[in-house]
């Protein structure tokens, strides 16, 4: 994590704030582990057609640690939205359910963006700028466009990362 003010907060929805993992291998949809094949694609991407049509986005369970992010996030009083990869797949569709469900579990105010893809979130990269996401490949994108990361595993290592982006941003 490289050192500076921050001056804009990007929060990604599936895997910090909802348990897309919960909630594809609910009953409803998978009904089962999510797993890889061969080539690394899990049976989540054969199917996105078959679960987005079943509203998966718009059902996902908030992450049991949600709040706390948020509330944290919210007492840091830098400007803050969702940064979000809806696909191409039933595309208008996703963006609706996340939207929706960002109005019903986070906020009906704030800003949701939607890309096709996670690493497209660089494209909103500058410095000063943090991305929470749980990918890895999203946030070495954010960071080579100038941004900062954060690889979110927990909410409270995520807030642990920001108290220290705030401390540094005061030396």
């Amino acid at each position: 994590m490289s050192k500076g003010k921050v001056t804009r907060i990007f929060i990604d929805m599936d895997g910090v704030l909802a348990d897309f993992l919960k909630g594809v291998e609910s009953p409803m949809y998978l009904g089962e582990p999510l797993t890889n094949d061969a080539t690394g694609r899990t049976t989540y991407d054969s199917r996105k057609k078959e679960f987005t049509d079943k509203r998966l986005f718009a059902n996902l369970p908030p992450m049991v640690d949600m709040y706390d992010l948020l509330a944290y996030v919210r007492h840091c009083e830098t400007p803050w939205e969702i940064l979000t990869a809806a696909g191409s797949v039933n595309r208008e569709l996703v963006v609706y359910d996340k939207t929706e469900w960002i109005k019903r579990f986070v906020d009906p105010n704030v800003v949701v963006t939607c890309t096709f893809s996670g690493t497209q979130k660089a494209a909103y990269a500058y410095e000063g700028s943090v991305l929470i996401d749980d990918r890895l490949k999203n946030i070495e994108a954010w960071e080579a466009n100038g941004g900062i990361g954060i690889v979110h595993t927990s909410a409270k290592n995520t807030i642990n990362s920001l108290k220290e982006l705030r401390n540094n941003s005061y030396k």
